[in-house]
């Protein structure tokens, strides 16, 4: 990227007595990749041994062509959508990692995500390619594992020697087993094992009527197909413009006139070899490189969870496969993680024959003879700032479908572009979406102090890859207090109907696994935002009560949401999404069952906060939040004595739920939609401070208690008892317990020293802060 700011859109260089063109310039990519194609049909000549060159990346001329003709109708859409149960099913061993993660690490969990992408890419590939059937999760010394990290570590780190010797010796050295030995370090490939189970399955399946869904099956079964329009066909996160109508055509005269339409026993090995090397690595990276960048900005990963929350099927609690492909802030999502991370840095083609490369608007004219290799840096195509604005920062949105025609055609090409494009381009975007959906839904990512911002790349490698990728994980919702609530009373025997915002979510699956009394255990969609869900619950409850001759005891309010950072970060939309929730959700559902419980003479008990009564620094949103519900459940209480209805108000201090770990991404979040003239009177020092205040569980964090059981137990008691009190406050701490017990009787004063005392890092950082946060515009009004 250095060379192109340096020298321009095409220069050349020497890879030792070989010389090379470097082209960045769209124009001319589009005539090499496309309009002369036939002149460029080819990659490098690399020394690759017999099978490799059998492979559609290593194959030349006419045996590209005719490979490229035959494996191409194996990726049309409908055979995909056959395919698409193995991935999911291969999503559910990845899902249960990950709950096994929650479940058994520290606090926060967090996840290495290249070793565990690694294991599913694995998974995906095997179960797809050989209909076989791995799970690498719970062995992280899995042989097969770490064999397959050291081949592709092998294949693309750049060891210099490796290179100049295989460039300076001859062939008949260079193809030798010693020579192979001293290259993979004693150890034979992986690939080498593959293809010895890809041969024994081909002598089964040929002897077997049995057909199978895979990879395998597909190549045997293979014909070329003449008039086919699969060979750069697009799905949005490919390319950008108007190149896929140019490619199709491009595409269509590359591959016409071959006349052998069927592969040999050693293409059919060598395209299964080729499948797991090239799959494995690229979309492993990508997706550890798509959930990294999800924990940064969480705001982006709470749209794309709306997202794809709203495209869930209600009567089939899933997502089908033409959905799944459409979701606009997925592909976005996907797309700009691969402009972000290209699978890879730079496309190779040589000259087969003389050519000029010509742009009309500058009057560049290059001509390249027979042999010549072009380069195209992909890298430094997606992070030109003419090509795409602040190219370093992740924006899913100028991949939005309203936006996208803004992109340039030839400048995003992580798939490459033209005939010889990536042919399993459609396979591994269908493999990414589907394995995002399915986290997506039911685990958050965040960012933890052990987690490289920006990553750290490793050197001496042709990928970007990093030397760790660690985020945070935890369930995403429908898992704290109310999720415990809601086992307890069905232990206790209670018939409960818990409304969850994701009813296929893994909270909600394991209310359904582990209460007590299934039968007596109803999880419902709902968000309190919304009067039809609040409806259709009110019917179906009036229905089930009445069906079975029940009474409703209680409503329980819990559903809460949280903003972290100072009150004049973030925008006012912040206070209008947690007043809706917090507050006016509280009291839609209320008002709703209020006519219930006059029958049953039952109980109202409502979650607020003790931040409702102490407001804390950098929760001020979310503590005004609190304090309006504590006045409405006080009210409520008064106007309710007269039906016999007890009103209960549970103040809990600060626990380790999943809303206290997503403290640190929210904070971020709120400080990134922040007006640039209030963060130039803050200055990233002070928020960098705050982050490592708040991660060394200093201040408020500190006092946050483990055992969130305290608080699940004054909820109980607001349910059962007979004489319930007005108020519960648990807490955990010294300090948190008295304010919580004296609130009423402290003076502000000493509340002000109190929050002053825990948080003093603020004037030791704002010190000689300049700025008063007016703009020039707003000091000229």
């Amino acid at each position: 990227m250095e060379w192109c700011n340096a020298y321009g859109r095409v220069f050349g260089v020497y890879n030792c007595e070989k010389p090379s063109l470097l082209v960045s310039d769209p124009v001319l990519i589009k005539q090499i990749m496309v309009q002369n194609f036939h002149a460029f049909t080819n990659r490098s000549n690399a020394l690759e041994n017999e099978m490799t060159g059998k492979t559609l990346i290593h194959a030349r001329d006419g045996h590209w062509k005719r490979l490229r003709m035959i494996v191409s109708p194996t990726f049309t859409s409908g055979k995909l959508k056959h395919m698409c149960p193995l991935i999911d099913d291969c999503c559910g061993d990845l899902l249960a990692a990950l709950d096994r993660v929650v479940s058994t690490g520290g606090q926060p969990p967090v996840v290495e995500l290249k070793r565990l992408m690694s294991a599913y890419s694995i998974d995906v590939i095997i179960r797809t390619a050989f209909a076989t059937k791995t799970n690498l999760y719970s062995d992280p010394n899995n042989p097969f594992l770490t064999k397959a990290v050291l081949y592709v570590n092998n294949q693309f780190s750049i060891k210099i020697w490796h290179k100049i010797l295989a460039m300076i010796l001859p062939i008949f050295i260079t193809d030798t087993f010693c020579w192979k030995w001293l290259i993979t370090g004693g150890e034979p490939p992986i690939t080498t094992s593959l293809i010895a189970s890809a041969r024994r399955l081909l002598v089964e399946r040929k002897t077997s009527a049995q057909k199978h869904n895979d990879f395998l099956q597909l190549l045997i079964d293979a014909t070329a197909v003449e008039d086919n329009t699969n060979t750069t066909a697009t799905t949005g996160a490919d390319t950008a413009g108007d190149a896929p109508e140019e490619d199709l055509i491009a595409g269509k005269r590359a591959l016409s006139g071959v006349v052998e339409k069927k592969l040999t026993e050693d293409e059919i090995l060598a395209q299964s070899a080729l499948f797991f090397t090239v799959g494995y690595n690229n979309t492993s990276t990508t997706l550890s490189y798509c959930t990294y960048e999800l924990a940064l900005n969480p705001d982006i990963q709470d749209r794309l969870v709306a997202e794809i929350r709203d495209a869930f099927n209600e009567n089939t609690a899933d997502i089908d496969y033409e959905t799944l492909l459409r979701l606009p802030l997925l592909d976005a999502v996907i797309s700009e993680t691969l402009r972000r991370y290209p699978p890879v840095n730079r496309i190779i083609r040589q000259a087969s024959e003389n050519v000029v490369l010509t742009n009309d608007g500058d009057g560049q004219r290059v001509t390249l003879e027979t042999g010549f290799l072009v380069e195209i840096p992909v890298y430094a195509l997606h992070h030109n700032p003419d090509y795409f604005p602040d190219p370093f920062a992740f924006k899913p949105d100028r991949f939005l479908p309203e936006k996208r025609h803004h992109i340039k055609p030839y400048t995003y090409l992580p798939f490459g572009s033209g005939p010889r494009n990536c042919v399993a381009m459609r396979f591994a975007l269908l493999e990414l979406k589907l394995t995002m959906v399915k986290m997506m839904q039911r685990f958050r990512f965040y960012r933890v102090p052990d987690t490289d911002v920006p990553p750290v790349l490793l050197i001496g490698r042709e990928d970007l890859q990093a030397n760790k990728v660690v985020v945070g994980v935890c369930k995403r919702c429908d898992t704290g207090f109310g999720y415990r609530l809601a086992l307890r009373l069905n232990e206790i025997g209670f018939h409960v109907y818990a409304g969850c915002l994701d009813p296929q979510g893994s909270g909600a699956e394991e209310l359904r696994t582990k209460c007590k009394h299934e039968s007596a255990m109803c999880v419902l969609e709902l968000d309190v935002t919304r009067d039809d869900h609040i409806d259709r619950c009110f019917h179906y409850i009036a229905l089930h009560l009445q069906t079975h001759g029940y009474e409703l005891w209680s409503v329980v309010n819990n559903a809460g949401v949280i903003k972290f950072g100072n009150l004049e970060w973030g925008t006012v939309d912040d206070y209008t999404t947690l007043f809706n929730v917090n507050v006016i959700g509280v009291v839609r559902v209320t008002r709703k069952f209020i006519p219930f419980l006059r029958l049953s003479r039952g109980r109202i008990v409502i979650t607020a906060s003790l931040g409702g009564r102490l407001a804390a620094d950098l929760m001020g949103a979310y503590c005004m939040t609190k304090a309006a519900i504590i006045s409405f459940s006080d009210t409520l209480r008064r106007e309710m004595r007269k039906f016999n209805i007890s009103v209960t108000t549970i103040e809990p201090g600060v626990f380790k739920t999943g809303m206290f770990y997503s403290a640190r991404p929210l904070l971020e979040s709120s400080w990134s939609r922040t007006d640039d003239a209030v963060k130039r009177v803050y200055g990233q020092p002070y928020v960098d401070e705050l982050l490592r205040h708040y991660t060394a569980n200093k201040g408020v964090a500190a006092d946050a208690g483990d055992d969130i059981d305290i608080v699940v137990n004054d909820m109980v008691a607001a349910v059962v008892r007979r004489r319930p009190a007005r108020y519960y406050r648990p807490v955990k701490g010294l300090m948190p317990t008295l304010a919580a017990r004296f609130v009423a009787l402290t003076p502000h004063w000493l509340i002000d020293w109190y929050f002053q005392w825990i948080d003093d890092l603020v004037p030791a950082v704002m010190t000689g802060t300049s700025g008063s946060g007016i703009d020039e515009g707003q000091k000229m009004l």
